[in-house]
């Protein structure tokens, strides 16, 4: 899934689901300030792959697979 507005929180619950085994997260872009407003993202998370930044916000216990390039 990409990570964008929708597809940050969309990653964040799938993680907490007990069902839920992997990810596989998608997205090539970087952080930015216009992000923050309506996403999971916050100021500190500017400049970083979107792919680097969600695996701190989603449950590590799902096997996520990031791929950012």
């Amino acid at each position: 899934i990409g990570l964008g507005s929708l597809g940050g929180y969309l990653a964040k619950n799938l993680s907490e689901l007990e069902t839920m085994k992997n990810l596989l997260l998608i997205d090539y872009d970087t952080v930015e300030q216009e992000n923050i407003k309506n996403s999971i993202y916050s100021q500190r998370d500017i400049g970083k792959l979107k792919t680097e930044a969600i695996l701190q916000k989603i449950d590590t216990s799902v096997f996520s697979f990031p791929i950012s390039r």
